[in-house]
């Protein structure tokens, strides 16, 4: 049973310490968490002969069977600059591993709330329902890479989604199906069928409903600027990674990031 299926049976658990009592994790999946989190602190085997010259639209790297984490990490090294071998303080200090069939539903989600709409205000909901999330329940909605790019903050995979480079998703068919995505000047994007009820949670549709709210009734270069205030975007590297760690904030600071390393490790989204 994942955190979602929790929160739909049981109720949204307002109180932060309810995420460890719900939690239930298999000696399996800690195995699984742990390898992931060694994998995330390397990225992928920098030693390769085959690790260098990679193209950012990622077929070179689908071609030499390399997807997911390691294929995220090739991209952050060669187009971002990061070294293969950083550690997630250097890269990072809170990172998620992300849950494409949640991004994928919260993505038809907004675009049924809100269609045609570009993918600039798509990446300012996703960026705001992530952050009010993390701070109210101890866990981000989606766990995408958030890039700190000039106009402020952009879920790196949701945008590849967006821009048809499909080659690191898991169901590239699934994810065209769901969506029509049309240029007109800018990208835009509409669902061609309703979100599945049963993959986001009450609170993540809590946030998602705020974000969206918030973001239809401000203008473009109002979410740029308040964004560009964000001390997650500040303390990113231009055009890098953003942190998670730094997204988080008010009195309770420590004990939600004390709670959501332990759910970066251990919990499913």
């Amino acid at each position: 049973m994942t955190l979602s299926d929790l929160d739909r049976s049981q109720g949204d658990i307002r109180g932060r310490g309810g995420i460890k009592e719900i939690m239930t994790v298999a000696e399996d999946g800690k195995q699984r968490a742990m390898t992931y989190m060694a994998e995330r602190r390397h990225f992928a085997d920098c030693n390769s002969p085959q690790s260098t010259n990679h193209s950012r639209d990622g077929f070179a790297l689908l071609a030499m069977g390399f997807t997911g984490q390691k294929a995220l990490g090739f991209k952050l090294r060669d187009t971002l600059g990061i070294p293969c071998d950083a550690s997630p303080m250097e890269t990072g200090g809170l990172r998620f591993q992300f849950d494409e069939k949640k991004g994928v539903e919260a993505l038809i989600y907004i675009a049924s709330q809100w269609p045609d709409v570009t993918a600039f205000f798509i990446a300012k909901v996703f960026f705001l329902a992530e952050k009010w999330h993390l701070n109210r329940y101890a866990r981000p909605i989606i766990g995408d890479t958030f890039i700190a790019m000039p106009n402020g903050p952009v879920p790196s995979m949701i945008y590849d989604f967006i821009k048809g480079q499909l080659d690191q998703a898991g169901d590239p068919d699934a994810i065209m199906a769901a969506l029509r995505i049309e240029r007109n000047p800018h990208l835009r994007v509409t669902a061609q069928r309703d979100p599945d009820g049963d993959v986001l949670s009450p609170s993540d549709i809590e946030c998602l409903d705020e974000a969206v709210a918030f973001c239809r009734a401000h203008t473009f270069s109002a979410l740029s600027t308040l964004t560009h205030r964000e001390r997650a975007w500040l303390e990113a590297p231009a055009n890098g990674p953003m942190d998670y760690e730094a997204m988080i904030e008010g009195e309770d600071r420590d004990a939600i990031l004390a709670e959501a390393r332990e759910f970066a490790a251990y919990g499913v989204l």
